[in-house]
């Protein structure tokens, strides 16, 4: 059968099968429509099931150690092809195994396959030494056939050079010398050692430093004799660690150590000290001076002080210089010249109780209440250490002795009458007290108020309330006396309105007040052919009520008006006129009216039937 023939038998299944869903060749519609998800060795798929649908994909990969051959994600075709991809072996070697190596070699960089011909390099562990023919032999190379190349290379134990005793020493340590061995080093007598008593084997079979040498005892040379000193070993040589002490003689002060010592750099540890005159130096005082005006005086020499006008000394006059360079005593000083506190009053006290003042300070006096200051309140101290003047005294304070008032008598009647004293007044039958009942002595000698009077009993004077008035008033009031209150308009009474005196002078009830009387209005002025809203009988002060008028009329004028504290509304003059008439708008503009009435019409062609005959 030709290819073009066969082609035309393959085109007419493939139609069988997608109209009848069979096929006279037994190919069902499920073998054509769906593939088997066959298995690869050493890999697997992502498939969940044994088929897939056409034209769906199943991925394939591959085990460790093995790569894809061919498309990793495949699709299913008619009659059941899919293209399976295969696992092949990955060329390459694995990590290598220790028995691969000799004793105490390593090697780098560790993973777990290598390309071929890929290297690894060889070393060895620490105490071993890599021991190669050729440079070529520090590494090997993964081959073709998957594994490594022959080691060629060795690693041999390092061990260091016998340590060797230095001249006039001598040296301990057990060998073998290899690594971590420690050995150590001494000298002979009258020998020192130079460098290093103990060395360790390193990895690398070198010691950890230079073998150490014995070199002489060292020794130090005198330093001579000491000028206005002594010291305590006199030789020409000095072993190491000899001390020599140093001294000086009386009137001189060591300047420098005073103890040396020989050192095994055949030096002292210090320079030789020196001996200096001892010096006590001056000390300057505030507010004086001293003799000799000098830094400094020599020992037994003396140095007087005196202070300048105003000031006085504290301390010794005279001070005398000592072996160790201190003065016999502290320096004095110049103080000013002080006034002691002139002391208490009695009855009375002072601004300030310190022991002692400057000149030109004051301390003030004051007396305690109910006693008056005898002399000058503040003293001064002066320049010859006292206060002037005197010292002040504190007197008793009186008030004048009060008088009866006629027709009364007073309580608390005394000889004198002293600060805070107290005396009261009382009036015979028939009359009443006029003033202050009880007065009391103030510390200034007066009376708190002045003395009353006995005057004829009765009622207190009534007062007439705010935006109010009393009618039935009198100069005075007796017993059964009337009054009457009465308020402004505008104002309503809040109380009694009548009142009476009563036979104890006091009126027979509390005195009303006048409260305003709240304003409003009444219902606000009609409208011709308009309402408004809100509708109520009265209205509160600043009530709003707002017009409307009626169809086919418009407003000229306020819409809302708004009631008063007078009780009446404002704005006022609203008026409806009908929209089609200029009737009380003539040359007004009106928003929303069906013709015009304004100046501008005849030129817009809007005015009302009657604006020539009303507006004209």
């Amino acid at each position: 059968m030709s290819l073009k023939l066969a082609l035309l038998v393959l085109a007419a299944v493939i139609c069988t099968v997608y109209a009848t869903g069979s096929s006279s060749s037994g190919l069902s519609y499920l073998a054509i429509k769906r593939c088997y998800v066959k298995r690869v060795s050493y890999g697997s798929h992502d498939s969940k099931s044994s088929y897939i649908k056409y034209r769906q994909y199943v991925t394939y990969k591959c085990n460790p150690g093995y790569q894809i051959k061919g498309s990793a994600k495949v699709q299913c075709r008619l009659f059941g092809r899919l293209s399976v991809p295969s696992c092949v072996k990955i060329p390459g070697c694995s990590r290598p195994s220790n028995s691969h190596f000799p004793v105490g070699m390593q090697y780098s960089p560790s993973k777990p396959r290598y390309n071929t011909y890929e290297k690894v390099w060889l070393s060895c562990v620490d105490g071993y030494s890599l021991k190669v023919r050729s440079s070529s032999d520090e590494s090997i190379r993964c081959l073709p056939s998957g594994k490594f190349e022959n080691v060629r290379a060795y690693c041999v134990r390092v061990s260091c050079l016998f340590p060797r005793a230095p001249d006039n020493g001598n040296v301990k340590g057990k060998a073998p010398f290899v690594p971590k061995v420690k050995v150590w080093f001494s000298c002979n007598a009258g020998f020192v050692l130079d460098g290093k008593k103990d060395l360790v084997c390193q990895n690398n079979g070198q010691w950890n430093d230079d073998f150490p040498t014995c070199r002489p005892v060292p020794k130090c040379r005198s330093l001579g004799d000491l000028e206005n000193g002594s010291f305590d070993l006199d030789k020409n040589k000095y072993d190491v660690g000899d001390e020599v002490t140093y001294e000086c003689d009386a009137g001189y002060e060591l300047e420098g150590e005073s103890v040396l010592t020989c050192l095994k750099t055949e030096k002292f540890d210090h320079d030789k000290p020196e001996c200096v005159e001892i010096l006590c130096a001056t000390i300057p005082i505030d507010n004086g001076s001293f003799d000799p005006d000098q830094d400094s005086v020599v020992v037994g020499q003396d140095v007087t002080y005196e202070c300048d006008e105003g000031f006085v000394l504290d301390g010794e006059k005279t001070l005398v210089c000592q072996a160790d360079g201190q003065f016999d005593e502290e320096a004095p000083e110049c103080v000013p010249i002080q006034c002691e506190f002139p002391g208490e009053i009695d009855n009375g006290s002072t601004d300030s109780e310190n022991d002692l003042y400057d000149i030109g300070q004051t301390v003030t006096y004051s007396c305690d209440k109910g006693f008056d200051l005898d002399g000058e309140a503040t003293l001064t101290c002066q320049n010859d250490g006292e206060f002037t003047p005197d010292k002040p005294e504190c007197n008793p304070i009186v008030c004048p002795r009060p008088v009866e008032p006629k027709y009364g008598r007073i309580k608390g009647k005394r000889t004198t009458y002293r600060p805070n004293n107290k005396i009261w007044f009382f009036c015979d039958a028939g009359f009443e007290l006029e003033g202050k009942k009880d007065l009391t002595c103030l510390s200034t000698g007066e009376w708190n108020f002045e003395f009353p009077t006995c005057v004829p009993s009765g009622c207190p004077h009534p007062t007439a309330p705010s935006n109010g008035y009393i009618k039935g008033t009198k100069p005075s009031y007796k017993a059964g006396d009337k009054i009457w209150f009465k308020c402004n308009a505008g104002f309503s009474l809040v109380g009694k309105k009548d009142f009476t005196c009563l036979k104890n002078n006091i009126w027979n009830g509390k005195f009303p007040i006048c409260k305003e009387i709240p304003s409003g209005c009444k219902a606000p002025p009609s409208v011709k052919f308009a309402s408004y809203w809100p509708r109520r009988s009265s209205y509160s002060a600043g009530a709003s009520v707002t017009y409307k008028c009626y169809r086919n009329y418009i407003l000229i004028g306020s819409d809302d008006i708004t009631c008063g504290k007078g009780g009446s509304w404002a704005p006022g003059s609203q008026k409806c006129v009908r929209t089609n008439s200029c009737s009380g708008r003539c040359y007004k503009y009106v928003k929303g009216a069906r013709c015009d009435c304004d100046a501008g019409c005849k030129r817009r062609g809007t005015c009302c039937r009657d604006f020539y005959s009303i507006c004209h």
